[in-house]
């Protein structure tokens, strides 16, 4: 026999109402009539706020006051009444005066500790307001109360003995009754006006005396009440009207609690990291009413483990909370210290999933399955679309052999190109056949029926690879599939056959269409079915495979080795395109190579190339374009052009001058490039004009594909984005003798093409070869699973066709250049926060202003279209972090309140031009300059004037202790002015010092002498290789020490370094 529950017991009265507010539900009481619902139902125990002061109680208590019963018999006689077959427990008299009386004691004690404390303790009380930084409606809101010796005598005189015990508050000892909560500070724990519980906190040591000295029987931090069948431990928790209702904070400690009421928020606590189950189903409850709820624990490891334990609990109950990450302490210390403004520490709140992604995607191999399994319990009883979502957007951590158990999840959400194996189709119908045996024939003939995995342009058929190319027959063009045992089979379009084959007399049903509307090749009687309708003719644009493979299958052009391919690939690419480092060519290969294994990889590593104007950005993709598999360039693509290419043509994409499209079209590209990496990713676009159907407007576009893009800067670029790329740092060159791809002859397009097809036909007949060399690299290294997708692709590729000196050198460039990216990384947050700082200085005509954080996160957030949610939005704390990371921000002092009364920085224009001076950022110094030219002598900045040629000349003999000028030229006043004209985008002699100075700092830090040198060296070239002088002096270094030299670094161990202007080398 089942237990009556409250719920039942409530739909037998006909309470009015039923609004679920997750912790409690609430009703309008029949007893009050008022016309608001004051009737509050938990799962236990009730509250009515109607009336002179709040009612409360069990279930039984519940129906004597909806009934206004008398005596606790009635009650036990409605309850048999209406539940003759359900069981509950029989309360009598005694019981329901004894909770009562419980609840009496509880009041009691926490009204005279209050008023104890404010008036007899109240060098504690101030004490208490001081520390912790509480105002007297907060203390009130609170109740926060001392436990004296008086008030303990006063409650003995009260009540009797049985009473005190009951209510946990006292015990006994020896004969004699002694208070728990003596020489406490106390927290009761409210609803309404009934305290259910509460618990007693030892005073600080740096409260005054005699508190500081006051000691109790157990050390403990806080002491609960004792546990007795009369009190009930409930959650701590604050709601209010005014503060924000769709946001609660859950916190460790009672006072964080407070803290963060007194911010203007509500709170739950069930004040331990240690939840029990009872803990998590309360916290769970309540937080269900609210839209955002963070997870605020203390600092140290104890607090952090407990946040997450609970935020996974939340996951489980389909609660997506957020994880605040204090820097040190706990609530209650940051809230004293930030003057209970929890704006910046919420914004900076991650999402749990979110944590648990980015743990993913730094994981190491160990890992990675653990965190998968991790997620995969958050979100198991979430919906199918919420899990869908964050399956979509995870890191994939996966290394190439753990991916089953990860594909396995997915397809409990959603049939994606992983979940069409053979081994998950045998399982299920082996399972379909387990379940319908002898019951269902049609079901097991369904089961029975293979599934055969539709494809994309290039696959397994057999056992063996294939690739796709378009041959030409007498003018016309076909699709056809080439695989590695050299078997050519063309593309058919299985409808289009099966209407030829009825003849134009008779028509297919609308069934039959659906059945045979699909693309196919035959290979030896096998199907290989296609995702996407196959384009029966290239484009101009795709780079595809033609006529020129077949030369390489029949036998009537040799295939070389290896070796001889990619070295004749880098010799080609050197022709049109130069770089100082050869290690940018090999990786330019291996990305070659790897385009035509994209569908046995299951990943691909974007390019970026990023450099100025005329650095060979574009050239370099025009010519990869005709090395890769179905390379297309076609210049500045539009995102519709650009995933029709990917989707149709499994094309590598090569989108020039990116940061040049509009905000919103960046945006677009992001996306399908975030969604393109890897096998299986689609980026779905919907089309009301395909159909009435809801469901067939949405369209599936496959986004899987290899991808270059060039841009001038990576500013705007989000992080998650740039992960997935490998910087290439393009330089400017004089070198004569390049030749254009643009004018490229019929010869050289020929000699290129052949060089295609004998690179793919290679990777067809040796992709296994390759592909175990990569799997090698990938057990060696250990990096993150983006970076060892990346060093593993490169330096394998690399490996399988020279050596492991060569391979060697491919990691240690990218290493450097993703090092340096690290360090040296100025992004266009940072660039709109000083331009917002300049605007601020040009309208207010101050040299002292205030702007708030929260002003400059809105207006980047604003600029780069980031909304609320968005997953790399600008948070206060990040903007103040810059801040002081650019030295805007030196001084705690700076940290002021506007008259306004909310936070904000103060900042003089004298440590602003300062600031922009180290950045760098010329353009806005210059403009609050001229705006104002008194202001320059408020800057150590360099100026044009007679004074500042002195100054240069100075610095200049500061840098160099002995002048060994090779062939300096001497100079009239005419050629110099022109020389300095001409030199303008040439660094100061500051910041050409600066640059020496941190070479020299990094150095001394004993950091990696590598990365200083090639930071430094390819600053240097990069700034000065259209300098004529230079690039001799260059020349004339190499030439005297062909065998050693390596670029600045020769220059820089004995001794020599560049002079600003006009670029001669002198010996320091």
């Amino acid at each position: 026999m089942s237990q009556v529950s409250m719920q039942e017991i409530v739909s037998k009265l006909g309470l009015r109402g039923g609004n679920n507010k997750g912790e409690y539900t609430e009703y309008f009481c029949p007893v009050h009539d008022n016309n608001s619902p004051d009737l509050q139902v938990y799962n236990n125990d009730f509250c009515c706020w109607s009336g002179d002061g709040a009612t409360g109680g069990n279930a039984v208590s519940l129906l004597m006051h909806v009934k206004q019963m008398s005596d606790v018999s009635q009650a036990m006689t409605w309850l048999e009444d209406n539940f003759p077959d359900k069981s509950f427990t029989e309360v009598d008299e005694e019981t329901v005066n004894r909770r009562k009386q419980t609840r009496e004691v509880l009041n009691d004690a926490t009204k005279l500790a209050h008023q104890h404390l404010k008036k007899q303790h109240e060098e504690l009380y101030e004490f208490l307001k001081e520390y912790r930084s509480f105002t007297d409606e907060t203390m009130q809101d609170a109740r926060i109360g001392f436990m004296s010796k008086n008030i303990a005598e006063t409650l003995e005189q009260r009540y009797d003995r049985q009473s005190l015990v009951d209510s946990g508050l006292f015990y006994e000892k020896d004969g004699e009754i002694v208070c728990q909560m003596y020489k406490r500070v106390i927290f009761p724990y409210t609803r309404g006006d009934n305290t259910l519980y509460m618990i007693g906190g030892v005073p600080k040591d740096e409260a005054p005396e005699p508190y500081a000295e006051m000691l109790t029987e157990s050390n403990a931090k806080y002491k609960k009440l004792n546990t007795t069948e009369y009190n009930e431990h409930i959650v701590y928790r604050f709601t209010d009207d005014d503060e924000q209702d769709d946001t609660v904070i859950v916190t460790e400690g009672v006072t964080d609690a407070i803290s963060a009421h007194q911010a203007g928020y509500n709170v739950s606590s069930p004040v331990t990291v240690q939840y029990s189950d009872d803990d998590i189903e309360r916290v769970c409850n309540q937080a269900k009413r609210y839209d955002k709820v963070y997870i605020c624990m203390d600092a140290d490891e104890a607090g952090q483990k407990g946040a997450r334990k609970t935020a996974h609990e939340l996951a489980q109950s389909g609660i997506e909370a957020r994880l605040v990450q204090l820097e040190d302490g706990d609530l209650d210390d940051y809230t004293s210290r930030e003057d209970y403004d929890l704006e910046e520490l919420l914004d900076d709140a991650e999402r749990y999933i979110d944590v648990l992604d980015n743990r993913l995607a730094d994981a190491s191999r160990d890992d990675v399955d653990e965190i998968k399994e991790t997620i995969w319990e958050a979100i198991q009883t979430w919906s199918d679309a919420r899990q869908i979502r964050v399956l979509k957007n995870l890191s994939d951590g996966t290394k190439r052999e753990n991916k089953n158990q990860f594909e396995e999840w997915c397809s409990t959400t959603e049939q994606t190109e992983q979940t069409e194996q053979t081994e998950r189709v045998n399982q299920q119908k082996e399972s379909a056949r387990t379940q319908n045996q002898g019951k269902n024939n049609h079901l097991e003939k369904l089961a029975s029926q293979d599934v055969n995995r539709s494809q994309r342009l290039t696959g397994e058929v057999n056992g063996n690879y294939f690739l796709t190319a378009w041959f030409t027959d007498q003018g016309l063009e076909k699709p056809a599939i080439v695989t590695s045992n050299d078997k050519v089979a063309y593309i058919k379009h299985k409808l289009s056959e099966k209407q030829r084959q009825i003849g134009d007399e008779m028509e297919l049903s609308d069934e039959q269409k659906q059945k045979y509307d699909y693309w196919y090749a035959d290979v030896d009687g096998h199907e290989v079915k296609f995702k996407h309708e196959v384009p029966k003719q290239s484009k101009e644009a795709v780079h595809n495979l033609d006529n020129h493979l077949l030369k390489y299958v029949i036998g009537e052009k040799e295939l070389r080795s290896g070796e001889e391919i990619y070295d004749d690939a880098k010799d080609v690419l050197s022709d049109y395109w130069t770089h100082y480092h050869d290690e940018w060519y090999d990786v330019s290969i291996a990305y070659d190579m790897h385009t035509f294994l994209l569908s046995k990889l299951g990943y691909t590593v974007y390019i970026l190339l990023k450099g100025r104007e005329q650095t060979g950005k574009t050239t370099w993709q025009k010519v990869n374009s005709h090395l890769n598999y179905n390379g297309c360039f076609a210049g500045n693509l539009s995102p519709a052009t650009a995933v029709r290419y990917a989707h149709s043509y499994f094309a590598t994409l090569h989108q020039d001058e990116m940061e040049k499209q509009s905000e919103q079209r960046i945006n677009q590209m992001q996306g399908l490039y975030n969604t393109g990496q890897r096998k299986g990713g689609v980026y779905n676009i919907t089309n009301t004009d395909a159909s009435t159907n809801v469901a067939d407007q949405i369209q599936e576009i496959q986004s899987f594909c290899s991808k270059s893009m060039s841009v001038n800067d990576i500013y705007g670029f989000a992080d998650s984005f740039m992960s997935r790329n490998v910087i290439l740092k393009t330089v400017k060159t004089k070198e004569t003798g390049l030749k254009d791809p643009d004018s490229m002859s019929n010869e050289e397009y020929m000699k290129l093409k052949d060089l295609q097809a004998e690179m793919a036909y290679y990777m067809l007949k040796n992709h296994k070869d390759v592909l175990d060399t990569i799997d090698d690299v990938r057990h060696e290294i250990d990096d993150t699973a983006r970076d060892e997708d990346k060093m593993a692709l490169f330096k394998g590729i690399v490996r399988h066709f020279k050596d492991e000196e060569i391979a060697s050198k491919v990691e240690e460039r990218l290493r450097d250049s993703k090092r340096m990216q690290e360090v040296n990384k100025v992004g266009e947050r940072v660039t709109l926060i000083f331009e917002e700082i300049k605007s601020q200085f040009m309208e207010d005509d101050e040299k002292l202003i205030q702007i708030r954080a929260s002003h400059l996160k809105h207006h980047v957030n604003d600029e780069l279209n980031l909304s609320e949610d968005a997953e790399y939005k600008a948070t206060s704390k990040s903007v103040i972090k810059k801040l002081k990371e650019y030295d805007i921000m030196r001084r705690t002092d700076q940290k002021v309140k506007d008259s306004s009364g909310y936070t904000a920085i103060e900042i003089e224009l004298k440590q602003f031009l300062d600031a922009c001076d180290r950045a760098d950022m010329s353009r806005i110094y210059e403009d609050l300059v001229k705006d104002n030219p008194a202001n320059t002598s408020s800057s150590n900045r360099d100026v044009d004037s007679d004074a500042d040629e002195k100054s240069t000349d100075d610095d200049a003999k500061n840098v160099c202790a002995q002048d060994t000028s090779i062939d300096k030229p001497a100079q009239s006043a005419q050629s110099a002015q022109s020389a300095q004209s001409s030199d303008a985008d040439y660094p100061s002699t500051r910041q050409i010092k600066r640059r020496l100075e941190k070479w020299q700092n990094d150095s001394d830090k004993d950091t990696d002498d590598g990365v200083a040198v090639t930071e430094l060296e390819e600053y240097f070239i990069d700034v000065y290789s259209d300098h004529e002088r230079v690039r001799e002096q260059f020349k004339e270094q190499k030439d005297r020490k062909p065998s050693n030299y390596t670029g600045v670094k020769s220059l820089l161990d004995d001794g020599e370094a560049f002079e600003p202007k006009n670029g001669n080398i002198k010996l320091l």
